[in-house]
């Protein structure tokens, strides 16, 4: 498959002034697939009558984009009100571009995107509001963009899209430029208003690229590593079982998956290990594995 050239974005929820300055800094450009992955109204905190009114201010925005490429977009958990009973389309749908169903597929002028990870082709994008932790680790398809966490990543064939509307610090997110071939991603970040770095720590080479205003550095450095080794365990974990959330590992196994996903890294090793010992000893509330009864060095899921 040739390359093609994607503008990605998400979780604007129902600001207008982010996606605005998209418009308007891409006006000119054209790419092949234009991605946006959900939240893009705030049902969940507004109601779904006030969401239909900003999916009608942002449907004149969504149409000039949808000019310079095909645009596909997913909705979010901010697209449903509290509980998830009433959907913001239950009152408006969009018309511009393509919505691609929670679960389901679709094929825009020959590229299949899919929302589900256990329907994913070599040639299709897969698409989700929430980020999943294995397709950062252990991607087989072509590409994976997601949103949801507002935390700009870039690893592998993955790219989690950050954040369009304005946070609680007071700037509003970013935008990607994404050229995709069959090497992978090259990815361009441009800060709405704000200037938008890539981050590649030294201390955590494994953990691959970020993207925060130049401001902020690294994440991990600043608020610890658990919650990465966590997700990075339990994909190395169910990737390697026959039934994950059944059977058990042995720790000597799960360091030797851990490493193989993290491609060797130098300081992979030595902080997985440091996770580790302190998984078998004390296991906390929120870690995906546990030590087995009468087994210090066997682990289950918890």
């Amino acid at each position: 498959m040739e390359g093609q050239r994607l503008l990605v974005m998400g979780d604007n929820h129902g600001d207008t002034e982010s996606l605005e300055t998209v418009v308007e800094e891409t006006e000119g450009a054209e790419f092949d697939y234009i991605v946006h992955t959900g939240d893009i109204t705030d049902a969940h905190r507004r109601g779904v009558g006030t969401a239909a009114d900003q999916l009608r201010e942002l449907e004149p925005l969504f149409a000039d984009l949808a000019e310079r490429g095909e645009l596909v977009y997913i909705y979010g958990n901010r697209d449903s009100e509290r509980g998830g009973d009433k959907h913001v389309t239950e009152r408006y749908e969009l018309s511009p571009g393509t919505r691609l169903p929670k679960g389901g597929a679709v094929k825009v002028a020959g590229q299949r995107f899919t929302a589900d990870p256990d329907d994913v082709g070599d040639d299709d994008v897969l698409v989700t509001h929430g980020q999943l932790p294995e397709p950062f680790y252990s991607f087989d398809g072509r590409a994976y963009f997601c949103g949801h966490t507002h935390r700009g990543w870039h690893r592998g064939r993955a790219l989690n899209s950050a954040h369009l509307k304005k946070v609680r610090k007071g700037y509003l997110g970013a935008y990607f430029i994404v050229e995709l071939d069959g090497d992978g991603l090259q990815v361009e970040c441009r800060g709405i208003d704000e200037s938008w770095t890539a981050i590649e720590c030294p201390d955590h080479s494994w953990y691959r690229t970020q993207f925060q205003p130049e401001k902020f550095g690294c994440r991990l450095c600043k608020f610890g590593s658990a919650e990465a080794l966590r997700e990075v365990a339990w994909t190395a974990y169910a990737s390697h079982v026959d039934e994950p959330g059944e059977d058990a590992i042995d720790a000597t196994d799960l360091v030797s998956g851990v490493l193989a996903l993290l491609d060797g890294a130098d300081d992979a090793e030595e902080q997985f290990r440091a996770y580790l010992d302190t998984l078998l000893k004390q296991p906390g509330p929120h870690d995906p594995l546990q030590p087995s009864d009468g087994n210090p060095t066997t682990l289950v899921p918890r």
